[in-house]
């Protein structure tokens, strides 16, 4: 009895050790992914990251003057006239994008970034705002509208390589920024002339933008549409709207969207980012973080989509350790039930050896798939474990053929590990049956072991057979 309870300790306490090398093992997968992410910041940077366009905004200065009275009704009554200047943002009526979206993928080192080009035009009507409809600080005085500008701002100017602009019907002369102390970034272009009050402007807005992982379109028109086309073959819509049409295929994908001012909160959402960033002068109204908020277009709704690799090689890897002291835990339950059915003495050391082994097969899964992608890293790491396991307990069990046996029963643990891995909605469903499974099949293989003459001691067990 005393030689059966010291093999369960001993188990159980190279159990413990092996918990540490995967926790270890852990540790470096967590580090690769932080390397990961800051080298996807760094090319990310370069490409100007995730991008986002909103276009067809009109940007009207005008000047308020009003006659400010003193001493009113008395002899010495004196009119002072006054002005303010001013700017009034007019969204557009309609707004319809349409573009391509080629990928272009930069590596750095091993890890590599989902770059992209867009190419493509943004186009609408907007209309010229009347003096009687644009907000006055002043009850009855008067307002003279000047020359608007039109705007187009992005996420990331670095990322503009070609703008050009046109408005009813002439070529319009692009300059950087926006004007805009809320979405700084962009550019824009001042109209002719003024238009009449009430006249509907077409504008063409023609870009050419560089970014990584992300693009956003803003739907700001009253009626807008975008339709993007690409050769990426795994895209995730990752936006506030579906497309109404998409169509994914092996060499890329087309999407559409459409909505309306009616569905969307954008507009509102574009003008309040504009009065809080031309507010933000106001002593004690705003502070730095609600500042930070208002030049980013966070929390506006948006059209978007990301280019996404199929497999993330550090996510499964991760999910892959979750299951590791299951398996292990499995793999050696299956080695001490052939020790028990077969008589077979098996030294601790070789079962740490096993333990390791499955280890090592994490470890050998995450470097692999840095180069090779995550589905035939696994198959790698578990052809190679699988091998070495088989080779090294086939002196342990005396016979190639129990080897050959093991090594089966181990493939298929590490292939309804993968099944798990890949099918994340099931993965409960299959875990479950996966350890039914290997109960079930540790009791069929025990069902006649003599469990009593494990707890006999040796003089027990001598007597017993001279008996």
């Amino acid at each position: 009895m005393k030689g059966f309870i010291s093999k369960v300790f001993v188990l159980a306490l190279l159990a413990a050790v092996l918990g540490i090398a995967v926790m270890l093992v852990r540790g470096v997968i967590a580090d690769r992914g932080n390397y990961r992410e800051e080298a996807l910041r760094s090319v990310g940077h370069s490409l100007a990251g995730p991008q986002s366009l909103a276009a067809g905004m009109l940007a009207v200065p005008y000047v308020e003057s009003w006659d400010e009275i003193e001493a009113a009704g008395s002899t010495q009554e004196r009119r002072t006239r006054k002005t303010q200047s001013g700017v009034h943002y007019v969204l557009p009526d309609t707004l319809d994008v349409s573009g391509q979206l080629a990928p272009d993928i930069r590596k750095r080192g091993v890890f590599r970034v989902n770059g992209y080009t867009f190419a493509g035009k943004l186009k609408g009507l907007v209309r010229m705002p009347a003096p009687e409809s644009v907000p006055r600080s002043h009850e009855g005085s008067e307002l003279s509208l000047g020359v608007p500008r039109l705007i187009l701002t992005v996420g990331n100017a670095r990322g503009i390589r070609t703008i050009r602009m046109n408005a009813g019907g002439q070529t319009l002369a692009v300059e950087p920024g926006t004007g805009i102390s809320a979405f700084p970034t962009g550019v824009s272009a001042s109209l002719a002339r003024v238009p009449d009050p009430g006249s509907a402007i077409a504008f063409e807005v023609f870009a050419e933008i560089t970014g990584a992982q992300r693009l956003d379109i803003l739907p700001l028109g009253m009626e807008s549409r975008a339709s993007i086309s690409s050769e990426w073959p795994h895209p995730s819509f990752v936006g506030d709207f579906l497309p109404a049409e998409r169509r994914v295929r092996d060499t890329g994908f087309d999407a559409a969207w459409r909505t309306s001012a009616v569905a969307s909160n954008a507009r509102s959402q574009w003008i309040a980012r504009v009065g809080a960033g031309n507010n933000s002068g106001a002593a004690g109204a705003y502070d730095e973080k609600m500042l930070a908020a208002a030049r980013s277009l966070v929390g506006v709704e948006s059209f978007a989509v990301a280019l996404i690799d199929p497999v993330d090689a550090y996510v499964m890897s991760d999910r892959a350790t979750k299951y590791a002291m299951l398996t292990i835990c499995l793999t050696l339950a299956l080695f001490a039930v052939y020790e028990l059915v077969k008589g077979l003495r098996v030294h601790p050391m070789q079962y740490l050896l096993v333990g390791f082994a499955m280890v090592v097969f994490f470890l050998l899964l995450i470097a692999l798939s840095e180069h090779i992608g995550f589905d035939a890293a696994y198959a790698c790491a578990s052809v190679a474990c699988v091998g070495l396991i088989s080779y090294y307990v086939s002196a342990i069990l005396g016979s190639p053929w129990r080897a050959a046996g093991f090594a089966s029963l181990l493939g298929g643990l590490y292939g309804s590990l993968y099944g798990i891995l890949c099918s994340e909605q099931n993965a409960l469903l299959l875990g479950a049956l996966l350890l039914f499974a290997v109960l079930a099949g540790v009791m069929t293989l025990s069902r006649k072991a003599d469990w009593n003459s494990l707890l006999q001691t040796r003089s027990e067990a001598a007597d017993a057979t001279s008996a």
